[in-house]
């Protein structure tokens, strides 16, 4: 936020003036701090990705009151009504395209909730399946694949016939969800490889990434350097090295110290 937000101030103070830039990008400032901008499209500008912390605050809120509920629900009946919910957003996002702008649709947490739910799903169901001890894998993989090459090929056509935002949002959460189960699995050869050391702290630095890349993608603006192709693996690596450096030294640290002060028997 901090590095991100000069971007955002200079760019006001050219549109609005000075004195209108410090008000309205002090209130993003707090809205994004407070991680309610995603509630409301005025109160985005910092840092475009960290939309999805105000999502995920949301659903941490609910977690301790839906995550229970659904754990105890028979695994059929969890699939089968998360599917429907699932499909029903789906609808319901594509009929209010035709209404709203997208993008006051697409960061809404409300139209994203179904995807968290999918993921306490997969996660049930990837902990019975992994408890199993039956020669079903193999099947059950294949199937999985299958699914997985058909859902990658319809991409094209869905590109053709519904809004790219509705692509993002939710449309492929089924194909997510079935190679999380896919890879995720102990027994498979792949699952070594993504449990190496190097694979396992990339995939833990990847949310740093995720909100660091673009305000170094503005500095690289700044330096005119983003039309250069050759400074791409630079600002790749740039960014990685960065995020694993945020994870080691800042995050790791600081969920630790969180921990003990809020939760000494953890």
């Amino acid at each position: 936020m901090v590095l991100d937000t000069p971007v955002l101030f200079f760019a006001r103070v050219h549109t609005y003036g000075i004195h209108s830039a410090i008000l309205k990008t002090s209130l993003t400032f707090l809205a994004n701090l407070a991680m309610i901008q995603a509630w409301m499209p005025r109160l985005r500008g910092i840092d475009d990705p960290n939309w999805s912390l105000c999502a995920e605050a949301f659903f941490y809120l609910i977690f301790p009151i839906l995550g229970p509920a659904l754990w105890k629900l028979p695994r059929r009946t969890l699939i089968v009504g998360l599917s429907l919910s699932w499909l029903a957003s789906e609808a319901f996002i594509y009929h209010l395209s035709s209404h709203y702008h997208l993008k006051s649709i697409f960061f809404n947490p409300l139209f994203h909730l179904p995807t968290f739910l999918v993921g306490i799903m997969v996660a049930r169901i990837q902990m019975s399946w992994n408890a199993e001890k039956t020669g079903s894998s193999r099947t059950r993989t294949g199937l999985l694949f299958t699914a997985a090459i058909a859902m990658v090929t319809a991409i094209p056509f869905l590109l053709t016939i519904l809004p790219v935002e509705d692509i993002l949002t939710t449309l492929l959460v089924p194909l997510f969800a079935i190679l999380i189960l896919i890879f995720s699995a102990d027994r498979y050869p792949f699952s070594r490889i993504l449990n190496a050391k190097i694979m396992i702290l990339l995939g833990e630095a990847s949310y740093g990434l995720y909100l660091i890349h673009i305000p170094v993608y503005h500095l690289w603006i700044a330096l005119h350097w983003d039309t250069l192709q050759a400074m791409y693996p630079v600002y790749l690596a740039l960014c990685i090295t960065l995020s694993i450096l945020s994870f080691q030294y800042f995050e790791t640290p600081t969920r630790l110290w969180l921990l003990r002060r809020f939760c000494p028997a953890a």
